[in-house]
């Protein structure tokens, strides 16, 4: 089955997104990031062609970011971090997660350890108590 529609840039997900722009909420989703993070990113001038337009109201201005924008910083992202950083990353990442679950278990064994003692203890101390002569009242009481 061949495909007749062009090849779409990555991080470009519809065609209608050719030459469209974004409001901030929006470009945040497509970053995987919050609205403040694409503010300040703006504010850098991380996103080339991002600009304000009057609001439908009339009053006040709204950002809009260009797709192509976003897409320009993905590949600046990819770029600074090739994958050999991020697989060493990943890498040290998994063996803490692997100590971290070794040391789950171990506390978890001593938890249940101590929890046995306690309840040991618990039996004892009720047992003494039971097997206790009671005092013999005083004559002048």
């Amino acid at each position: 089955m061949s495909n007749d529609l062009p090849m779409l840039p990555s991080g470009v997900d519809r065609i209608s997104d050719l030459g469209t722009v974004l409001s901030i909420v929006e470009a945040a989703q497509r970053l995987g990031v919050s609205h403040k993070t694409v503010r300040r990113m703006i504010a850098r001038n991380e996103l080339i062609g991002a600009h304000k337009v009057p609001m439908h109201s009339g009053k006040g201005e709204q950002w809009q970011v260009p797709v192509s924008a976003i897409e320009q910083h993905n590949t600046k992202v990819r770029e600074t971090n090739p994958p050999d950083v991020v697989q060493l990353e990943v890498e040290r990442l998994t063996a803490e997660v692997a100590t971290l679950k070794h040391q789950l278990e171990v506390q978890t064994v001593l938890r249940e350890q101590t929890a046995d003692q306690l309840e040991a203890l618990h039996i004892t101390v009720r047992l003494a108590l039971q097997a206790a002569p009671t005092p013999k009242k005083k004559w002048w009481r």
